[in-house]
């Protein structure tokens, strides 16, 4: 019963919105999915009801997060941003007014995902996204902040804007997006079945007919 009645909440909380511009969360993974999902295309498979659960708990986790850091201190959550050169539109976790508007982009994982950050480093499609937001905000420097959901574990990494890397690469893929959606041809695509990128796309078998 109990089940049944978080299994509705979520997929109501989660019904299908009309993609009307590229996000910063989506940069670095299969650009032929973004595209489809733009495009309106049903992706292959839906969010079943653990994934939905996982999503919402990251959430929760994520805000609750954002106000142990900020105590009595007023943040603002969620905050707009937008890159109208390349269509982008999104939401960035946090901006604290008591640092200076440095912003923070806060990311939940489990313990195992958190011990393979930790060793190697924030993930780069992470360090894409908050890059944009600094973009889209003209700020300097923005933290990607990890959280271990088992331990309680925080892991942070600084994101600057002056990073040319970065750059290079998040605007490399706003431009294969912005001419795929000009000419209405799909990105193609350029890694094998193995990459995570293959494995975590909704939209694969039709990425595959493309």
């Amino acid at each position: 019963m109990i089940q049944e009645i978080i299994n509705a909440r979520l997929k109501e909380n989660n019904e299908t919105r009309e993609v009307t511009s590229w996000h910063p969360s989506r940069l670095g993974s299969c650009l032929t999915g973004v595209y489809l999902e733009r495009l309106g295309v049903p992706p292959d498979r839906e969010f079943d009801a653990q994934t939905l659960l996982s999503f919402w708990l990251g959430r929760t986790y994520e805000k609750a997060i954002a106000e142990l850091l900020a105590g009595d201190n007023k943040f603002e959550w969620q905050v707009p941003v937008k890159w109208t050169e390349y269509d982008i539109s999104g939401k960035i976790d946090t901006l604290y007014l008591i640092e200076g508007n440095i912003p923070h982009e806060i990311k939940s994982t489990n313990s195992d995902a958190f011990k393979r950050i930790k060793s190697s480093g924030p993930k780069r499609q992470h360090q894409m996204q908050l890059w944009t937001y600094l973009k889209c905000l003209n700020l300097p420097e923005g933290n990607l902040v990890y959280g271990d959901r088992g331990w309680g574990g925080i892991a942070e990494y600084v994101v600057l804007l002056a990073d040319k890397e970065l750059e290079n690469e998040v605007v490399e893929e706003l431009e294969i997006l912005k001419k795929a959606w000009e000419t209405k041809v799909a990105p193609p695509i350029t890694f094998d079945e193995k990459d995570w990128r293959a494995k975590y796309c909704r939209f694969h078998q039709k990425c595959l007919t493309q």
